[in-house]
């Protein structure tokens, strides 16, 4: 069990400002990161990979990233996809 949260949209685009060189569009970016969230939830619905949501940032939302800012984007969804997958167990428990 974990007391920690996912981060919330706007938190999750923060950072990925942070790692970007630009963000056209950070309402996609930010629909896509809870989308991504509610599939960690649903069973038959599976979130996509790092490299997919990276890849979809780029093209839909405008991001622009080095290969040192998508490594960080990819490991910052990762480990919020982690987060979130901990806490939709704790609720079958």
């Amino acid at each position: 069990m974990t007391d920690e949260t996912p981060l919330a949209p706007s938190e999750f685009a923060t950072a990925v400002r942070d790692y970007a060189d630009s963000v056209e569009d950070e309402t996609f970016l930010r629909k896509c990161y809870a989308g991504q969230l509610v599939a960690t939830d649903h069973h038959g619905r599976e979130p996509l990979s790092p490299v997919e949501f990276s890849s979809a940032l780029v093209a839909h939302a405008g991001v622009s990233l080095d290969d040192a800012g998508r490594e960080r984007v990819e490991y910052a969804y990762l480990r919020q996809l982690e987060i979130a997958r901990d806490r939709a167990g704790d609720g079958c428990d």
